[in-house]
């Protein structure tokens, strides 16, 4: 008998894929307008693939640092890089 160990971290959330997730969520759902205009958005589209890249590329083209080449723009691109965009895309729909 061989006994496997599973070695990852679990880098899960409060239920969410990892921490970069749920505060992404968190921030765009707060607030009753922001979730409405999300809300929208993602109904706006054809299926949840579609849903997931236009939450992506929303957030990330309203970065303030992205015209800035420092240790704080690349920090918050790695952050960013690691969310469940599909994830919250499918938290709208299921709402």
């Amino acid at each position: 008998m061989q006994i496997q160990y599973n070695t990852a971290p679990d880098t899960s959330y409060n239920g969410w894929t990892n921490y970069e997730t749920w505060l992404v969520n968190l921030w765009i759902t707060n607030d009753y307008n922001d979730y409405q205009y999300f809300k929208e958005l993602v109904d706006g589209c054809n299926d949840l693939v579609e849903a997931s890249q236009t939450l992506q590329d929303y957030i990330e083209e309203g970065n303030p640092l992205n015209e800035d080449s420092t240790i704080y723009t690349d920090l918050l691109r790695a952050s960013l890089g690691a969310v469940n965009w599909f994830e919250i895309a499918q938290g709208f729909t299921e709402d």
